[in-house]
């Protein structure tokens, strides 16, 4: 049966099952449905999508604000308050239980099981994860799903599915999804309907080698998951079905399905005729013919394989046949590792894969994949900057700061000890285009030089280079995403952070309205040439270091043309720059750095501002000042008065920004603007530390208390529409939105208007920003028609 291309969104059957909507269909699904094309034996069925499923939460009259955005949700749990969790869980569930099925789309699923005449269907959760998440996750968490069986009729059918869809917010679901690490908008939901017809017997088969293990009982297989069914189990050996490790109990009772609609469930247990007890389930026929099929399935899939069949009695609508219901590929023991805390060791060796470590993990901070030798370093060294690393090299060291660049930019990889998603080594990796994994305790103890290993900066694994299975004959990086990108409009404005200019003119070439974020220090930490520190070759060379700057400066303007250029003037941190103070900061965070060092130590702020007008009078009109770390409006005046003194406020376009990172910015910001600031960027990666008193560098902490805590988000919506009832521009350029793609839709809808994110994440930024503004136009397009 075919449906119109209408209802290919919410409705697929297992013949149009592509790998372009793997997401929307599920991994259940999708395996079925390529399985079912290649000509094997497969049970009819089709697909309510993921799409169908997020059309549906839309609908829904939520009484609690929070839930509005379910499952791209930024609700923070705290699961370890199994009260709280419980509460919030039955909340979400009893809300999707009370909301009606659209009748269009139930007149749909009606329609759509017509055909089959079937007086009952099996609703099966297809579970798929999106890119990033360990793939075999999808498999090892279908105990959270349990199936539905209902009479085939449409208001059945419809209670069915939101049933199986009020599964994914139960308690015990929630808790396994936070404790994994993995936000609700990567798990998609989709639901398989296949119909329901009397069967003489089902089971289960593994195929691994030349062996398949088979399980098998008489009726429906819900007893084998249920465990209240005894069932035949037996191996049979390749060649000629023999059996071995023979398990054949007596089994007088099957679930079959019921005659009549007085149940509300169409299936039952029933007792058995005597002679049936101790019969096997499967004749030898339907044994050699199950065992066939299910290795000729290993030999086509290319993988060891689980499925779960059925068998027909003669004269049923399929004939007396073997049917596939499920098919599940198994995943080699590398890529199948369990989510955990990062920055913890996962597997110690066991097979003798590697005599170090077969398995590290920590913070997937710099997507790509990169395979080489190891360089591990415990110390920065002035040296190092002369040093040139063979190629291919892996750089494992405690932590990076912007000192090491100059032999970062000559590596392939990052693994780092310590540090984060926002540390100063996932920043400069990002930029670099280079595959970083940080937060690895221990690195330093499990890596040696000379390792061969593979950096996975997509889901932030290590893995030795035996272990790794790869096409390529020689460990080469992975290539860098396509940065070509097809414009479009939108009203928030999208702009790529970028402090580098290695990769300058294919950034500049993004569909990006702006360089929101040029970070000064890391810039100028390339311009050092064997100088101890910025401050050092500024005494030094004086006007040169001017000259050299401005020249840098223009060099992103130019590449960015008309479209505006947020330069950031320096805010060095004493735990992350050699300067040429001797004063020690015991708090680096709150201490000597920011605007309030510019009163201190001018030299720099001064030299900046001076390079900054070079810029203008060379034709630099585009260019935006940004004051870092701003305390007070006192501070912010001191700095204008300069800015105003150098000349920059001569080029009309020119404007004064300040970063929104201490919270008190929050509570003065009317006094802000008075003092003549013209827009607020909020560097979500202090905001959220200073706000929740936490290390925003230490792994465990920083994943323990994100962005998308609700003390932050609170924080963020008030500021945001404290920017907006000033009318006030304000943008976002922290980790944040790259991090938690999720609160995009929520900064959106508070009104932000720019997202600055690092240039691998203008693609994914940009269709969030497209969908959170088309949902607020189909919500008042909704409102006007009410």
């Amino acid at each position: 049966m075919e449906e119109t291309a209408q209802d290919l969104d919410i409705l697929c059957w297992l013949d149009q099952v592509r790998p372009a909507n793997r997401l929307a269909v599920g991994d259940k699904a999708y395996y079925l449905g390529l399985v079912k094309q290649r000509g094997y034996p497969v049970v009819p069925g089709f697909v309510v999508t993921a799409l169908m499923f997020q059309h549906y939460l839309e609908t829904i009259d939520w009484q609690e604000p929070l839930f509005a955005d379910l499952p791209d949700s930024t609700l923070y749990l705290n699961v370890d308050r199994p009260q709280q969790l419980q509460a919030i869980a039955r909340q979400i569930r009893q809300s999707i239980l009370a909301t009606p099925l659209d009748l269009t789309w139930q007149t749909r699923l009606a329609h759509a099981i017509e055909a089959w005449q079937a007086p009952a269907v099996i609703l099966r959760p297809s579970l798929a994860l999106e890119p990033g998440v360990d793939p075999a996750l999808s498999h090892r968490v279908r105990g959270l799903f349990p199936s539905q069986v209902c009479w085939a009729e449409g208001t059945a059918i419809a209670q069915g599915i939101q049933t199986l869809w009020a599964e994914l917010f139960r308690a015990r679901s929630l808790f396994y999804w936070q404790r994994s690490n993995i936000a609700l908008h990567q798990v998609k939901l989709g639901v398989l309907v296949q119909p329901l017809w009397p069967i003489q017997a089902a089971g289960d088969a593994e195929v691994r080698e030349n062996i398949v293990k088979v399980r098998a009982v008489w009726g429906y297989g819900h007893g084998l998951v249920r465990g209240d069914i005894a069932a035949d189990s037996y191996h049979l050996t390749d060649g000629h079905g023999e059996m071995a490790d023979l398990q054949m109990p007596s089994k007088p009772y099957a679930y079959h399905l019921q005659s009549s609609h007085e149940s509300s469930s169409p299936l039952s247990v029933e007792t058995l005729p005597a002679e049936q007890h101790d019969q096997p389930a499967l004749s030898s026929d339907q044994r050699d013919r199950l065992q066939r099929l299910a290795q000729q399935l290993r030999t086509s899939l290319g993988s060891n394989v689980e499925l779960e069949w059925c068998c027909y009695p003669s004269g049923t609508a399929l004939g007396d046949d073997l049917f596939i219901t499920q098919v599940t590929l198994s995943f080699p023991s590398h890529t199948a590792a369990p989510a955990a805390s990062p920055a913890s060791p996962l597997e110690r060796p066991t097979t003798g894969v590697d005599k170090h470590w077969t398995l590290l993990r920590g913070w997937a901070v710099s997507p790509g994949r990169s395979l080489g030798r190891v360089e591990r370093l415990t110390e920065w060294s002035r040296e190092l900057e002369q040093q040139d690393p063979p190629p291919n090299t892996i750089l494992v060291v405690p932590q990076i700061t912007p000192e090491w660049l100059p032999l970062l930019r000559k590596v392939t990889g990052l693994v780092t000890a310590q540090g984060s998603f926002t540390s100063h080594g996932a920043i400069l990796a990002r930029e670099l285009g280079i595959p970083a994994v940080v937060g690895v305790a221990e690195a330093l103890q499990r890596l040696q030089t000379g390792d061969q290993i593979c950096v996975d900066g997509d889901r932030g694994i290590l893995t030795p280079l035996s272990a790794v299975i790869t096409d390529s004959p020689t460990p080469t990086p992975a290539p860098a995403p396509p940065l070509s990108l097809t414009p479009d409009v939108h009203a928030t404005q999208l702009l790529v952070t970028l402090s580098q200019p290695d990769r300058l003119p294919a950034v500049a070439a993004l569909p990006a309205d702006g360089l929101g974020l040029l970070r000064s220090e890391l810039l100028m930490m390339g311009m050092l040439h064997g100088y101890p520190s910025i401050e050092a070759r500024l005494l030094a060379t004086g006007s040169q270091f001017v000259e050299a700057l401005a020249t840098q400066i223009q060099r992103f303007a130019d590449a960015f043309a008309s479209r505006p250029v947020f330069y950031r003037t320096a805010d060095l941190r004493s735990h992350e720059y050699t300067t040429s103070s001797e004063e020690t900061t015991q708090n680096p965070l709150l201490g000597f750095h920011g605007t309030l060092a510019y009163s201190q130590r001018p030299a720099l702020f001064h030299a900046e501002l001076s390079a900054l007008r070079l810029a203008q009078q060379a034709g630099a009109s585009n260019l935006r000042l940004l004051l870092p770390f701003v305390r007070t409006v006192e501070e912010f005046r001191f700095c204008h008065d300069w800015i105003q003194e150098a000349g920059l406020l001569e080029v009309e376009p020119f404007e004064v920004w300040i970063m929104a990172e201490v919270p008190a910015v929050l509570f003065q910001l009317a006094d802000f603007m008075e003092a003549g600031v013209q827009g607020i960027s909020i560097g979500t990666n202090d905001f959220t530390q200073l706000l929740l008193a936490i290390d925003r560098d230490h792994p465990e902490w920083a994943r323990t208390y994100p962005p998308s805590h609700p003390a932050v988000l609170r924080a963020l919506r008030q500021l945001i529409h404290t920017a907006k009832s000033l009318r006030l521009p304000c943008i976002v350029c922290g980790e944040a939105p790259t991090q938690y793609p999720e609160l995009i839709p929520h900064l959106v809808r508070w009104g932000i208007t720019g997202i600055s994110v690092p240039p691998d994440a203008i693609a994914q930024t940009k269709q969030a920003i497209a969908r959170a503004e088309h949902q607020l136009l189909l919500n008042a397009t909704r409102q006007l028609l009410e």
